[in-house]
């Protein structure tokens, strides 16, 4: 079957992999595996179900694809193992079991180099999925063959710094089976590898530190106090930027601490270049999809107002065909007044509007018109910075339909982050000239500043004489106004979800923002909030626009993100990828940033919490994380029922394993003393993993010394797991 589809036919049959019976899928999987390796139509299905299952989703959504894998069963040469490697810190337990299967056949068909294997085994270690772990120290017993010769000392080397890692656990299901591994291996170890083992045994006791320091050494002298006797203040951190201690035991990040070496970030998105012609913004409007991202509508914007200011006629022209597939001839606004289609509200119809109010602006006067004409009209509540950024695109549409044109757009980004460079702003507002700019125009311009500019930029600047000019001289004189932003746990009174006569109260995390003075319209709005007793809890689906909106003030845009991810928990739309672009920006970070950072790392999905993970990297990479308040926001909010310990916990896993140790110890210090049950309480769900995890990333971290709580609670009576886990992670804080 499968040698009748080619091209674009086999795309198509791609899409419908998911709506498929079992049946005609294991059809057109026995096909493909007759098909073999040269066969277009395997390779382009192939190719679509890896890069479907790289996406993510939830588990009815993957299984289709998770079955027609297996039942292809690709070979070594066809697996995308870098790809399948990264889904195995974040990917949900069915898919991470493929991947390892998938691996395993491309390693034993030599598909998969040292590097990756040791990326592969390390990441499983850290899955509380103790299948997963299992599975992780059976592919490196199976790998080591005992009587044939080993693999190059790479593997061997990789496969103990996973192994040191179940050590470091100290997780009874697995601790034996990791000390015989460790044992076996030790004759070929290289002196980093055989400093890893040691240094894990070390927070090990009886038999098995024993066998271990027999084969490996001990280490060397513990680091003392300045006294000569080991420090007892608290967790005390390496010189590589872990915590520090408090008086208190807590933990923290140092707040001068340097960017940590060794995490990789992932980028935001390049910008492309502007729009050159009307033909090519009439290209880009015809493409553009509801959920693209924010950089690709703003691009569109500028290069329309630029374009239908230097040629308006040739840009109507080049539009008419895209006009005709979506405007109805004859035009009758009602159709769109009336719809349930956003027309006013949803960005990618206001950039329409815009196109429109190029190619007929009779048409679009009386649509808008219509929608500011309609008596009693329900407008949707809109959230935090939508509102401005829905009035940047209505003010273009005012503009174009009035026959008015710019010759640029002040607020462009220029900078994936949504920032504006300072110096091309100066430029735009000379091009200006006298005309006067859009108001929200200029006032986003203004928002995307960076917060540091070149002094010669400031004086181009105070030389401009026009009052856009005078504005932004004041700007770059006096630096970016930070409002006060504060955080905490409120009770509210909320409408039920599925029943709205039925009230009930529940605790949500909130921030307030109070305006500094002097700072009025548009930022003095943005940078107020507080918490309203609304029916319902905040939602937007456009969260993804409001980093960019002030991309120098990441705590403000937190707080306002912090309304609405709650109620985003549960879905497969992407809204938190906001957290990456919020960490990728600039100005300062606290509570807000660390209870947004905590709920994104609750979500559902494992896809989803990736998102947080990537933005705790990048602000660990650039030495930004905001020390202990993700730790307080943790506890907040998992004893307020708004977050799951074992979704956080697993990604935080992930966060580990790609080097962030010391921030998510220092996070996971700032929060035990809220998530350690007090005497008679039962330990809360998820508790053991969570402290697991704990003594991972205080053993990388080197971190010392007593947490009060912790000890109080591993000096108690018991055999629960979270109780020897509790006491494993006290003897290697205080040994």
């Amino acid at each position: 079957m499968a040698a009748r589809f080619t091209g674009s036919e086999v795309r198509g049959l791609a899409a419908l992999l998911s709506a498929v019976g079992d049946a005609e899928r294991g059809r057109l999987a026995a096909s493909l595996r007759e098909a073999g390796e040269t066969g277009e139509a395997r390779r382009v299905l192939i190719g679509h179900c890896a890069g479907r299952l790289l996406a993510g989703g939830d588990e009815a959504s993957l299984v289709p694809f998770v079955r027609f894998w297996r039942e292809t069963e690709p070979e070594a040469g066809e697996i995308p193992v870098a790809d399948f490697v990264r889904l195995l810190p974040r990917a949900d337990g069915f898919v991470a079991q493929l991947a390892v299967e998938t691996l395993r056949r491309a390693d034993a068909g030599g598909a998969l180099g040292d590097d990756l294997f040791g990326e592969a085994v390390g990441a499983l270690v850290f899955r509380l999925e103790k299948r997963l772990v299992a599975a992780a120290l059976t592919w490196i017993s199976d790998t080591m063959p005992r009587k044939a010769a080993l693999p190059a000392r790479g593997r061997v080397d990789a496969a103990l710094d996973a192994v040191a890692a179940v050590l470091a656990q100290a997780d009874p299901a697995h601790l034996d089976r990791a000390v015989r591994l460790a044992l076996r291996l030790a004759p070929h170890a290289g002196e980093r590898a055989r400093e890893a083992v040691r240094a894990a045994a070390e927070e090990l006791t009886g038999e098995p530190r024993e066998r271990l320091a027999a084969a490996y050494g001990t280490g060397g002298p513990r680091e003392d106090a300045g006294d000569g006797q080991r420090s007892d203040a608290g967790p005390r951190a390496r010189e590589d930027g872990g915590p520090r201690a408090r008086e208190d035991g807590g933990a923290r990040a140092r707040e001068d601490a340097a960017p940590a070496a060794g995490i990789a970030v992932r980028p935001l998105p390049a910008l492309p270049a502007p729009i050159a012609s009307p033909a090519e913004l009439a290209a880009e409007l015809t493409a553009l999809g509801w959920d693209d991202p924010p950089a690709r509508f703003e691009r569109i914007l500028a290069g329309l107002v630029e374009l239908a200011h230097r040629d308006r006629p040739a840009l109507a022209e080049a539009l008419r065909p895209w006009w005709r597939r979506n405007w109805n001839d004859p035009f009758d606004a009602g159709t769109y007044v009336n719809s349930i289609s956003g027309y006013d509200r949803e960005i990618r119809s206001l950039l329409a509007r815009c196109a429109l109010a190029v190619v007929s602006p009779e048409d679009s006067r009386d649509l808008s018109a219509g929608f500011g004409e309609r008596p009693g009209a329900w407008r949707r509540r809109e959230e935090g910075p939508q509102a401005f950024v829905q009035e940047r695109y209505r003010e273009v549409i005012r503009m174009l339909e009035q026959g008015g044109s710019r010759p640029v757009l002040l607020a462009a980004p220029t900078e994936p982050t949504g920032h504006v460079d300072a110096e091309t702003l100066v430029d735009r507002l000379e091009r200006l000239g006298d005309a006067e700019p859009l108001p929200a125009d200029l006032e986003q311009a203004l928002l995307r500043l960076p917060r540091e500019v070149a002094p010669e930029t400031a004086g181009r600047a105070a030389a401009l004489t026009s009052a856009a000019g005078r504005a932004l001289a004041a700007r770059l004189g006096h630096g970016p106004a930070d409002p006060v932003v504060t955080c905490r746990v409120e009770t509210m009174e909320r409408t039920d979800r599925y029943h709205h006569l039925l009230r009930h109260k529940v605790r949500e995390m909130h921030a307030t923002v109070v305006p500094p003075g002097g700072v009025a319209g548009t930022p003095a709005a943005l940078f107020t909030l507080a918490p309203e007793g609304t029916p319902y809890p905040g939602f937007s689906p456009d969260l993804a626009w409001w980093p960019g909106v002030m991309p120098s003030h990441r705590e403000v845009a937190a707080a306002h993100l912090l309304e609405c991810l709650p109620s985003c928990m549960e879905d497969t739309d992407g809204q938190t990828a906001a957290l990456h672009a919020l960490a990728h920006g600039d100005g300062p970070v606290g509570r807000a940033t660390g209870a947004a950072l905590v709920i994104g790392l609750g979500h559902r999905i494992p896809a989803q919490r990736a998102h947080a993970v990537d933005a705790l990297l990048t602000l660990a990479a650039r030495g930004q994380a905001p020390g202990e308040d993700p730790g307080w926001a943790l506890a907040e909010l998992v004893r307020a029922d708004v977050v799951k310990l074992n979704r956080v916990t697993a990604a935080l896993g992930g966060a580990v394993h790609a080097g962030a140790h010391a921030q998510v110890w220092a996070m996971l210090a700032a929060a035990l003393p809220g998530l350690l049950p007090a005497q008679g309480e039962k330990a809360r769900a998820g508790l053991a993993d969570l402290l697991a995890l704990a003594s991972s990333a205080a053993a990388l971290s080197g971190a010392r010394g007593e947490v009060p709580a912790l000890a109080a609670f591993a000096s108690r009576r018991g055999s629960s797991r979270a109780a020897e886990a509790a006491r494993a992670l006290h003897r290697l804080l205080t040994a």
